[in-house]
């Protein structure tokens, strides 16, 4: 059966992997689409750069979280933090994954974030840094770490729908806590 990249199927086969982790099919189709997803087949000659994954690197990098834990625990800050940035984009995410049926672009934007949290919630996988123990020791670290490692060249922002400033991912961080 060929990888179908759309993010429902990636949920149904998820909450199936969840439920069952010797569901070959399941494991089979997400491991499928991890490769094509980070091929660039889908990014269909756009450029850019996910700067979630720039921040999830640090935490895994600092914590003993897996990169797919991490993503849990982040993005529910990070498309909150980001409603506002190029929200006819998110929009069309909530209303066509989560069946948002807000018509103002910007309020349906605001409505992913929640959506997100209430699904990790479905298959319990809605992570905080408190649930795990984990403090906020490490921010201000890791925070550097991002904005020297992939920012641009003066040093200041990080690539992304919105370049991303230190105070920016320090949000992110704290509103994962």
């Amino acid at each position: 059966m060929p990888c179908r990249i759309k993010d429902r199927i990636k949920m149904e086969y998820l909450e199936r992997a969840l439920q069952d982790g010797g569901d070959l099919e399941a494991r089979g189709q997400l491991a499928l689409c991890a490769l094509l997803g980070w091929s660039g087949i889908q990014a269909l000659g756009r450029t850019g750069s996910i700067p979630i994954h720039f921040i999830e690197h640090q935490v895994s990098g600092h914590y003993d979280i897996s990169h797919g834990r991490g993503m849990a625990l982040l993005i529910p800050a990070y498309l909150n933090h980001f409603a506002d940035t190029r929200p006819e984009r998110w929009a069309k995410l909530a209303r066509r994954i989560f069946n948002v049926n807000e018509d103002n672009d910007l309020e349906a934007a605001r409505a992913l974030g929640p959506a997100v949290v209430k699904w990790l919630e479905s298959i319990d996988m809605h992570l905080t840094f408190s649930a795990l123990e984990i403090g906020s020791e490490k921010f201000d670290q890791m925070t550097d770490d991002i904005v020297r490692m992939y920012g641009t060249l003066d040093g200041n922002k990080v690539p992304g729908p919105r370049p991303m400033g230190r105070e920016d991912i320090l949000a992110i961080f704290n509103a994962s806590h």
